[in-house]
């Protein structure tokens, strides 16, 4: 039933970005998949293995710097997508957008959906 929900934001993140965001996951901290809107063969499992990964050296850096929490990783690609990490309750939110998209209007509708 949970993953229901999760799969209904993700749609209306995919819908609301206007073609900005081609795929997102939510991901356990563990790197399961919860759920995934991806239209690409790319496995989910892959994305949420690599959120995973990326975001426990992010909470390994936090330590380091004595800081509690992070509000997003945005790591830029070279062909202009931005690979996107951001935590949700015991969860993270991995989002890969388009080329060269408009972060503002991204960011606002992930914030939207994230309350």
């Amino acid at each position: 039933m949970e993953s229901k929900k999760y799969e209904e934001i993700l749609s209306n993140l995919l819908k609301d970005s206007r073609g900005f965001i081609d795929m997102a996951v939510f991901s356990t901290e563990d790197g399961l998949p919860v759920a995934s809107r991806i239209h690409t063969d790319l496995d989910p499992g892959f994305l949420c293995a690599v959120t995973t990964a990326i975001s426990g050296a992010a909470i390994s850096v936090l330590d380091v710097l004595k800081s509690n929490n992070f509000n997003r990783v945005d790591i830029t690609l070279d062909d202009g997508r931005h690979f996107l990490i951001i935590p949700y309750k015991s969860m993270f939110l991995a989002c890969v957008t388009s080329p060269n998209p408009n972060l503002g209007l991204v960011y606002l509708i992930i914030k939207k959906y994230l309350v």
